[in-house]
């Protein structure tokens, strides 16, 4: 029998799921304007309404849209699910008028004096919605962030809170501009077309990657001011979470780092398993920033220099695509290929000598990658 198929997205999927606003962001406005308690507590209140309100109406959405997708699945019909599309539109626009009114209604709150300091929330709120849409290295860091988790009481240090001001500003510049360039950029990038669109699509691209670039050195330069001006300990994990963050979870780690680590919390260790555990541990974290400095330098060198494999393809006429032969034939000169490899040198040497005191049912309690296919990622995201 012949069969044909189509295949609509779930409308369940494309809705608004959480407010654009969190309590971390309460935290950022109060930095910016101080409120009192007795506002703080009202505004938490008005916060938290804020929060039924969008959670209700969402609810009551997505059990509209579950019924239409079931339908849809029941009598093999697409029908459903395009009536509901207005729907998801419309909720969509109706998040929005729900975070806007919420900050209406804080705004009620304030007394003169920070209605005054206003424009500076803006500007607080503008670099924490951008900042996350960057995608080199380094460029989605954000340091008031980063700070708030190491070291809560920066605050109430005048030098440090003389390089977070001065960061906002810069950074505010940095993405407001690197926004500008990108939507500007947009009617270039178009795929197809002859040679000469091709190399306009290309400067639009360079444009693009001078202000991601620029928004990647504003972070290297305030960090470093910041690692001098912090106490040891919370300088050590900023730095850490810094380069952690910019590398991405993923990739700040390893199977071999896992495991080993994993080793320090099987039971019944021995007492020479359990020594050997943490030696391994300590000199896993004793070299850990040195192997995210490599990386991230690498990454930042093949960003700034660069373009994904298949649009470097494109720019120069050919056709684009990706196959496991450009990873293959990635020599060992790869400034990113070099990093890897010594880091994994490095672990398999601590796991080559920790293993063997292992017994065959410990070493089974160890992570393992189950993937049933192994991804590799190209180091040069599409960065339009």
């Amino acid at each position: 029998m012949l069969m044909a198929q189509i295949g609509m997205s779930n409308p369940v999927m494309d809705i608004s799921r959480t407010p654009q606003f969190s309590y971390a962001d309460i935290n950022s406005i109060n930095r910016v304007l101080g409120f009192t308690e007795d506002q703080r507590a009202v505004i938490l209140e008005v916060y938290e309404a804020h929060l039924r309100k969008f959670t209700s109406e969402l609810n009551e959405l997505r059990i509209d849209l579950e019924d239409a997708r079931d339908e849809a699945i029941a009598i093999n019909h697409p029908g459903p699910l395009s009536a509901v599309r207005a729907k998801v539109q419309k909720w969509n626009d109706r998040s929005k008028e729900i975070d806007e009114q919420f900050l209406a209604d804080l705004r009620l709150l304030l007394t003169q004096d920070q209605e005054a300091l206003w424009p500076r929330v803006e500007r607080e709120l503008r670099r924490i919605r951008l900042i996350p849409k960057g995608v080199f290295v380094g460029e989605s860091n954000d340091l008031v962030r980063l700070l708030d988790a190491v070291h809560p009481a920066w605050n109430e240090i005048p030098d440090l809170k003389n390089i977070i001001d001065a960061y906002i500003t810069a950074i505010d510049a940095a993405l407001t501009e690197r926004e500008r360039v990108r939507e500007s950029a947009s009617a270039s990038v178009v795929w197809g077309g002859d040679q000469a669109q091709r190399d306009r699509m290309k400067q639009a691209y360079e444009e693009i990657r001078r202000t991601r670039i620029r928004v990647r050195g504003i972070n290297e330069e305030h960090l470093r001011r910041l690692l001098t001006a912090l106490p040891p300990p919370s300088a050590e994990r900023l730095e850490i979470a810094f380069y952690e963050n910019a590398i991405g979870p993923a990739r700040a780690t390893t199977p071999l780092d896992r495991r080993i680590r994993a080793v320090g919390m099987l039971p019944d260790l021995t007492s020479e398993q359990a020594a050997a555990a943490q030696a391994a541990i300590n000199k896993l974290d004793n070299a850990r920033i040195g192997f995210l400095k490599s990386a991230y330098t690498a990454y930042a060198e093949l960003q700034n220099t660069q373009f994904p494999i298949s649009l470097a393809r494109f720019f120069d006429g050919e056709d684009s695509y990706v196959s496991s032969q450009d990873f293959e034939s990635v020599d060992e000169r790869d400034p990113l290929r070099r990093a890897m490899q010594s880091r994994f040198e490095f672990e398999r040497g601590l796991y080559h000598d920790l293993r063997p005191l292992l017994t065959r049912e410990q070493r089974a309690l160890l992570p393992a990658p189950d993937d049933q296919t192994i991804w590799f990622n190209w180091p040069v995201p599409d960065f339009r």
